[in-house]
Order: C-alpha cells, then structure tokens, then sequence
C-alpha cells in the first residue's frame, strides 16, 4: 500500500494511467469554468485563443482538463500559479488577476466561504467539462477495492441515492 488508498476526486489522464486504478463509474461531472469580477464585462466564447494575453489564475499541480492543459503548454494561454484555489480567489477579488479557472463547485464554495459570491460571475461556456472518478493506485491489490465501489456506486444510482445526496448537499449549502 501506499500512503493513500484512495483519491476523491480525480479525473483520468493518460499520464495518471500508470499510477491508479480509475473507477469505471463517474461520480459526477464539472465544468471547469472562468471566474471574474461582475464589473468585469469579459466575454468568452469557447476558443481558449481568445483568451490569449489575459493572465489567468490557476492552482499549482492541478488539471482543469487536456484541452486547457495543452493551451498552457502551446503557449496560447497565460497562468498565473498559485498555491491553491482559494488564494486565487483572494487575488481575483483584489483586482490582482482578472481571470481564476477551476472546478466550479470548488470556487462557488469559497467565494460563498469568503462571503463573495455576489462580487464575481461564472463565464460560460465552461473551458471543459470532465468527468470525476475516484481512483486507487496500483500498489497492493486496489483494484478489487475499485471494482467493490464501482458495484456498489451503480447500485447507488439505480435507486437514485446519488442524486438525492447531491441535492442535499447543494440545498444545504
């Protein structure tokens, strides 16, 4: 075993194929979105080429996806890194970036936490929607630990368990 059995949540990337065991149920999807201030009037219509020039916040040593992965890495998108999620959202509040990108649920729960969330707007379309997994690294035998969850998730959404969970969770919030 490793240090973590577990990872809640992930989604699958060929480079983190090597490592886990990917659950073949999604737990949910995200869209992984554009946050700015409301005065802000950007728009944005899909094409992260026009995005070009704009400094967009971003959390160190996380994915918002392939398609956004690869603008960065072609140089058609400029980050702005920082430790995490919530320092962006303070820099994106202190008029430092004019741009945050990440899971939307993520963000709409600090902003809600920082007592924010009347000062910014989610820009859509999303940049790309992915699908949430858990995962289980390949040491030991997890595999049969990702196939119990896999069984045992499906039957939790035959019966509608998942979705009544994740209405709670967002009408409690």
């Amino acid at each position: 075993r490793g240090k973590v059995d577990g990872i809640f949540t992930i989604y699958w990337l060929e480079e983190r194929e090597p490592y886990f065991h990917f659950s073949k149920q999604v737990l949910m999807s995200a869209n992984m979105s554009l946050f700015a201030l409301k005065e802000n009037q950007f728009s944005f219509d899909g094409n992260l080429a026009s995005l070009r020039g704009i400094e967009i916040g971003k959390a160190v040593n996380v994915s918002v996806g392939e398609k956004f992965d690869k603008a960065i890495a072609d140089g058609v998108v400029t980050i702005d890194l920082a430790p995490d999620n919530t320092t962006n959202a303070r820099k994106l509040l202190a008029g430092r970036i004019p741009l945050i990108v990440a899971n939307r649920f993520v963000l709409w729960d600090i902003f809600q936490k920082l007592g924010a969330d009347k000062r910014v707007k989610e820009i859509t379309p999303p940049v790309q929607i992915v699908d949430l997994r858990i995962a289980f690294p390949k040491v030991g035998s997890l595999y049969k630990v990702r196939d119990d969850f896999d069984s045992a998730f499906a039957k939790m959404k035959r019966e509608g368990r998942v979705e009544q969970i994740i209405k709670n969770y967002i009408h409690s919030q």
